[in-house]
């Protein structure tokens, strides 16, 4: 009666999605948040790892960090970081102003959530993933094909 579904990434999400009778709007809307993501910092201090689980847990995420950083018995440890697209969106928003080394993590979260929206715009337009920089290129002329593409085809 329930299977416990082993997703591998939104792609296969859909793919399961797709198998049922579902409106296909609502993919769009439903698949981000099935999308889960997990993130291993390297060592940060007490106060910023105390910070970062503060933030997680206040946005519905999660962020595990050794028992001695709440006490601040250590001084660096990392932290596991737990959450969907939304949460790191969010979490991202709320460290534009936060000390101990913040801003760095920050521009991390920004540039993997950007590349990884980048990356699905593209693979939406040309049908296929980019996953590396130097297929980037061949993606920008493929968009610029199937454009131009779509505009000789309309009638004016």
């Amino acid at each position: 009666m329930l299977r416990l579904l082993k997703i591998n990434d939104i792609d296969h999400l859909i793919k399961e999605m797709e198998s049922l009778p579902i409106d296909r709007g609502g993919i769009p809307v439903m698949a981000p948040k099935g999308e889960f993501f997990i993130f291993k910092t390297s060592k940060i201090s007490s106060p910023a790892a105390n910070i970062i689980k503060q933030q997680m847990l206040s946005i519905g995420g999660e962020c595990a960090v050794s028992k001695f950083v709440a006490t601040c018995s250590v001084k660096e440890s990392p932290v596991i970081l737990m959450g969907t697209q939304r949460h790191f969106l969010k979490l991202i928003e709320s460290l534009k102003n936060q000390y101990f080394g913040l801003g760095e993590l920050r521009e991390e979260l920004m540039e993997f959530f950007e590349d990884k929206k980048k990356n699905r715009f593209l693979k939406l337009v040309t049908g296929f993933s980019i996953f590396q920089e130097k297929h980037l290129l061949w993606a920008y002329l493929m968009l610029l094909l199937i454009l131009f593409q779509m505009a000789v085809s309309i009638p004016m």
